[in-house]
């Protein structure tokens, strides 16, 4: 998926000439709940604000020596490293009041027989659509903390977790993992973008290498996307390594073998966690080694509605958990410009 727009409108059957249909502003999301919630291995057990240690059980070194008949010794050793997936607990609530909106449809509302005698909104379609607003807005702000939120950051919206490129790859890259630079800050240019693959793909540790490809992904930004599509009908050399596979029924770009996946606002996001522009951002990644914790794998399963007649307002509030790091450090490749 490369993202959509939500476009809605709804009819509504009130008297009178005003407000009878609901314009909903268009909202982009990167992309569906369920394909950012592929990009990790999901730990739903974790409770509010635990964490869950991981384990990682190292490689051996090469224990066989030639023997010394009862005088062998010890040869080898397991290593093993940890780590923790933390989860934070957050919470959002927003309120309506069906009199804020005396000016368009209350009194609609009111002649239609839709309001009873107290502002309680909880069943009527403003309240369904605030609570859908709610929903997207918390979706968005949860995918855009997963790869760019930052706990040190003075920003409210982006420091709800530690996020992959912002805080978490800069650590991969001491434990490993190998990053592509020279990219970043500046517009790509013609071949760059198929370069930039080229380079990550080779940069590959040999365990990473030796997943198939079906097994790991490239991750995008929609401007090394666009460079890559504007090589590709240009024809430049390398322009041949270009692909699609069909993934759940749906048509899936592919570089040399590796499916593609797109997430239009990783560089707007960047500049606004970062303060830098042109991030030309990107990930190689095997299957399941970015890790989710959580409380509960559906975002709204806490979601309370409540009237206060005192305020003459109706609430809805969500509370829920989450948290995102990494398995491995060497599978994983990155292509971004860390800043001093």
């Amino acid at each position: 998926m490369t993202g959509y727009t939500d476009i809605k409108y709804a009819e509504v059957d009130l008297r009178g000439d005003e407000a009878n249909r609901l314009l909903f502003e268009a909202v982009f999301q990167n992309e569906s709940w369920s394909d950012f919630m592929s990009d990790f291995y999901i730990d739903s057990t974790i409770p509010a604000g635990g964490s869950r240690k991981m384990l990682l059980i190292g490689e051996m070194d090469a224990p066989l020596r030639l023997s010394a008949g009862c005088n062998d010794e010890e040869t080898a050793t397991l290593k093993s490293s940890s780590r923790k997936l933390n989860t934070e607990i957050v919470g959002g609530l927003v309120g309506l009041c069906l009199e804020d909106y005396s000016r368009s449809i209350y009194n609609e509302m009111k002649t239609a027989g839709m309001l009873g005698l107290s502002g309680d909104a909880r069943g009527h379609f403003i309240f369904q659509a605030l609570l859908e607003r709610f929903k997207q807005a918390m979706q968005k702000q949860i995918v855009a903390n997963a790869y760019f939120g930052d706990m040190a950051n003075g920003s409210s919206t982006f420091n709800l977790c530690d996020g992959i490129f912002s805080v978490l790859l800069p650590v991969a890259q001491g434990e490993g993992m190998p990053v592509v630079s020279g990219y970043g800050g500046s517009a790509l240019q013609l071949g760059d973008a198929i370069e930039m693959l080229t380079e990550m793909k080779e940069a590959q540790t040999v365990e990473l290498y030796g997943v198939a490809d079906s097994e790991k992904w490239f991750k995008v930004s929609r401007a090394v996307m666009d460079r890559l599509t504007r090589d590709l009908r240009d024809g430049m050399k390398g322009s041949d390594l270009f692909g699609s596979i069909i993934i759940d029924g749906i048509k899936v770009p592919t570089f040399d073998g590796i499916p593609i996946k797109v997430f239009a606002e990783f560089d707007k996001l960047w500049k606004d966690v970062k303060g830098l522009d042109y991030g030309n951002l990107a990930i190689l990644c095997a299957n399941n080694n970015l890790q989710m914790g959580t409380d509960g794998s559906n975002p709204d399963a806490q979601l309370q509605t409540f009237y206060d007649a005192r305020s003459n307002k109706t609430f809805a509030r969500q509370k829920t958990s989450f948290g995102f790091n990494y398995a491995q450090a060497k599978l994983m490749v990155a292509a971004f410009n860390i800043p001093n």
